[in-house]
C-alpha cells in the first residue's frame, strides 16, 4: 500500500517466476491489520481473488485470536 500517488515499489527475486509457487492473502483479511483507507483499493485481478489466512494453501500455522 502506497499512501501518495508519486511511489515506486521495488522487490528483489532470487530465480525466475514460478506461478504454481506464488502465494497470498486478502487485502482486508480480518487478521487485525487497520489500513489507513476508507475507499476501496485497486487491486490486480490475482490479488482480488486472494483467499483469507485460514484459507490459503500455506506452510504456517495460523490462529484466530
Amino acid at each position: 500500500m502506497t499512501l501518495t500517488e508519486d511511489v515506486e515499489v521495488q522487490y528483489k527475486v532470487d530465480n525466475d517466476y514460478s506461478p504454481e509457487c506464488d502465494r497470498g492473502i486478502i487485502w482486508n483479511d480480518p487478521i487485525g491489520i487497520e489500513w489507513p483507507i476508507d475507499i476501496k483499493p485497486i487491486l490486480s485481478k490475482k490479488d482480488e481473488k486472494a483467499p483469507l489466512l485460514e484459507e490459503a494453501d500455506n506452510n504456517f500455522s495460523y490462529r484466530m485470536k
